[in-house]
């Protein structure tokens, strides 16, 4: 990606966090093993990006964007604050979940759970994905420019075997 739009409409949204723009903002985030969850309000023109960590909260409620079982709806709950009709965010895209670390036998492999923990959720909630970049063994840039719902994606870092 030789194109980088951090301008005075670029938001990034950070590990664990959020944002909801309109038609002018460009949405950003990197992730590595979470998964950066994109909905769209086609009509209206309303974004939404929510960067997760973790399948899911337990009993840990405290930063509801940092799972994805808590995430969602609230990130849904913030787009029809901001104006976004329901009934538009039907579809989801979603990118990350990369194998970042090299696991041996014993080890969970978090970035797969995360992605199966962000299906499940979305398929509970009748939204589908339209769009999706996860596994693997890298990071990605991602940019999710509002105006159109389009996603711009830039895998980097590769894990090198030793």
């Amino acid at each position: 990606m030789n194109k980088i739009y951090l301008n005075e409409n670029t938001i990034r949204v950070p590990i664990a966090g959020y944002a909801v723009g309109q038609q002018k903002d460009v949405l950003y985030t990197v992730v590595g093993s979470c998964v950066a969850i994109m909905l769209y309000d086609p009509v209206k023109k309303i974004g939404g990006m929510i960067h997760i960590m973790l399948g899911y909260a337990k009993n840990d409620g405290t930063v509801p964007s940092k799972y994805a079982d808590t995430g969602i709806p609230f990130l849904i709950s913030k787009m029809i604050e901001a104006g976004a009709s329901a009934k538009h965010l039907k579809g989801a895209k979603i990118v990350g979940g990369g194998n970042m670390f090299k696991a041996t036998s014993g080890e969970m492999n978090v970035a797969l759970q995360n992605v199966q923990a962000v299906r499940h959720e979305l398929g509970k909630r009748d939204i589908k994905i339209i769009q999706e970049d996860c596994g693997g063994r890298t990071g990605r840039r991602v940019l999710f420019f509002l105006a159109t719902g389009k996603l711009e994606i830039e895998s980097q870092n590769p894990l090198l075997d030793e």
